[in-house]
């Protein structure tokens, strides 16, 4: 099977995206497509994170935090290749394995990489810093960090620059050159490559990539080890404190906004939103049936036992758990509001000020 990957350290955060999963082809809304960057990186991430012993174990907002992305998109990510049975759970609602026939896919693209002609690793690695270092006052999509890692893996060792076609590229990726193109004009604009193109005797053009090493270091350092501006003692308290109350009011935002979501999709379901429905109406009229010692509680009984079964089976059909429904704290001592029953401050805001 699969040599799966320990959880990365402090020190070594890297995103492994199988080459292998990018054939994968998914039926959704009636037709047969490709995984799209926000699923490649959720089924690439439990590839990556997943020990022999243990699944992956990380919630949507983790990964969302890790991979700056939203928890909506991440959750939407999850549920499709958990549907597409790419992923499945393990033990609890946020440890994901790959399946078996992935696993095996992974295992058939790396003997037939070792046995290629020009040998390359059966995953793509990319740093996780890169998702949160600003270039020109943004972030690189996707796509960009893509292109710029491939490059960066077929460098060799001791050099910078590679040489080849957007269309060579293209085929490493399983993108379209055009995805390739536009993504290299962005990297070329913002300083991280340096192309130089030249026509061959056959008239393609075969183009050199160079790798602006200085930048990428700088960036990396300027993410992983940010510098200290001088602030006084004041100062410093003061944005401690800022810092700790927006890590709070984030974290339960996107605890409930993810809730929100998570209820609104599977109320789209008319089978769920009837039982639901339901449910709400007959739990009140049992109450009162229970406290006024009525005749017909028995059948309301029976009305809201029904109601609440095809409930439960439209939301394993959905590929949700009763958990998605509710804001999942960070911390169930104090639900991420920083402060424990008895007033005192929680111990789980984390050193350094790191944000949800």
């Amino acid at each position: 099977m699969t040599e799966t990957v320990a959880k990365p350290n402090k020190r070594e955060k890297f995103l492994r995206v199988p080459y292998a999963l990018r054939g994968i082809k998914i039926s959704a809304n009636g037709r047969t497509r490709r995984l799209n960057r926000s699923e490649l990186k959720a089924v690439s991430a439990v590839f990556s994170f997943t020990s022999k012993q243990n699944g992956s174990n990380f919630t949507y907002s983790e990964f969302a935090a890790r991979y700056h992305a939203s928890s909506v998109t991440v959750g939407r990510a999850i549920r499709s290749a958990l549907g597409a049975k790419l992923i499945e759970r393990k033990n609890g609602a946020h440890n994901y394995e790959l399946t078996d026939a992935v696993k095996q896919r992974i295992d058939d693209s790396a003997v037939k990489k070792n046995d290629a002609a020009e040998p390359q690793p059966p995953f793509l690695k990319i740093e996780d810093w890169i998702y949160h270092a600003e270039f020109n006052g943004r972030y690189l999509k996707q796509s960009e960090i893509e292109v710029l890692f491939y490059l960066c893996s077929r460098t060799e060792e001791g050099k910078i620059c590679f040489k080849a076609t957007d269309r060579y590229i293209s085929r490493g990726l399983q993108c379209s050159p055009t995805t390739v193109g536009t993504a290299l004009d962005t990297l070329v604009e913002i300083g991280l490559v340096t192309i130089v193109g030249r026509k061959a005797r056959n008239g393609h053009t075969r183009t050199t990539y160079t790798l602006n090493d200085n930048l990428m270091r700088n960036k990396r350092n300027a993410v992983l080890r940010p510098r200290s501006k001088g602030k006084s003692a004041a100062v410093k308290a003061a944005d401690a404190q800022s810092e700790r109350e927006w890590y709070y009011a984030e974290a339960r935002a996107r605890a409930e906004r993810r809730a929100a979501f998570m209820n609104e999709e599977a109320r789209a379901d008319e089978r769920y939103a009837n039982a639901e429905t339901e449910i709400r109406t007959l739990e009140p009229k049992l109450a009162k049936a229970i406290f006024q010692n009525l005749p017909e509680r028995d059948e309301i009984y029976k009305r809201l036992k029904r109601a609440k079964m095809i409930r439960a089976e439209r939301l394993t059909a959905l590929n949700l758990i009763e958990e998605d429904l509710l804001p999942r704290w960070k911390c169930r001592a104090c639900s991420d509001t920083g402060f424990l029953p008895n007033g005192r401050p929680c111990g789980c805001y984390p050193q350094g000020g790191k944000r949800p």
